[in-house]
This record gives C-alpha cells, structure tokens and sequence, in this order.
C-alpha cells in the first residue's frame, strides 16, 4: 500500500532533518513550509501539485475511501521536483559530516535513517561505486539520497 502524499512529504521532511514539530496554528499555502503536511490550508485556486500527484484528497466532498494511483508522473516528481531535490540536499548535508570519516559509514547511516534498515551487500557496493565515481561529494551525495526518496520502499508499506 502506497503512503499518502501527506505522509511522504513529511518522511522526507523528517528524514532531511527539516521537519518543524510545532502543533496547532494556523495554516498556510507556502508549499515550502516544514511543518507537517495537515497545516496546508486547502483553497480550490491554489492547489499544491506534488500534494495533487499523489492524490491529495478533494476537500469539497466527503470520501469514503481515498484513491491510491501509482502513475509515471509520481516516480518522475520524485525524481525532478524542486522540493524533492531541496529535501534530498537537506539529507545530504546531515550525511556529510559521516561521508568525510568514511563513504560506508554515510550509505550505512543513510539506509538506516530513510529505510530503517541496512543496506544489503550488493546496495552498499553500488552506493559505494556510485558515490566514488561521482565527483564532488555533497552532489554526488545529494543525488544518492534522492534516489532513496524515489524507491519503492521509502513511499509504499507492506
């Protein structure tokens, strides 16, 4: 079963270490704000798109049951969203202080912080092969944290 959009904004808000914990308030329309993703105020004219993509809830009617549909453009958001890609570059930086000591310790860490999990062996020598080929640490560092944000396993539940 895939998370919500709301539940996968805000696991990446969590994960990059940007999430603001603060309840109650009011809400907001500033799709870049950090709280979780319930404080979004809801106006028909200004819908939030990566909320929309993955199929954020009509609010002018009662549902039963939300929809779930998995379609290209999701897996190409998470690829190419500007949000997507200011969480990941979050992520990084939490990392690149363990990246400087020792590249396994940062896919390590990064597994265990987005996946909860380690990272298999043949996940940790790609991760390594990739992160060591890839230039300049905090991109290449970047690029690698996004593409955990767009696995299967950080956006759908068993």
């Amino acid at each position: 079963m895939r998370l919500e959009g709301e539940a996968i904004r805000d696991s990446m808000l969590f994960v990059s270490g940007q999430l603001d914990p603060t309840m109650y308030g009011p809400g907001t329309l500033d799709e870049s704000m950090q709280r979780r993703s319930i404080y979004f105020f809801v106006k028909r004219s200004k819908l939030i798109p990566l909320m929309m993509l993955f199929d954020w809830p009509d609010s002018l009617q009662g549902l039963g049951q939300r929809s779930s549909t998995t379609v290209a453009p999701q897996a190409l958001a998470l690829m190419n969203h500007p949000q997507v890609q200011a969480y990941a570059a979050a992520f990084a930086k939490r990392l690149l202080p363990a990246a400087k000591e020792s590249l396994e310790v940062a896919a390590k860490q990064a597994y265990a912080t987005a996946l909860c999990r380690p990272p298999d062996a043949v996940e940790l020598a790609d991760a390594l092969e990739y992160l060591r080929g890839s230039g300049e640490l905090e991109p290449a560092l970047a690029s690698f944290c996004q593409a955990l944000f767009a696995l299967n396993e950080f956006i759908y539940v068993e």
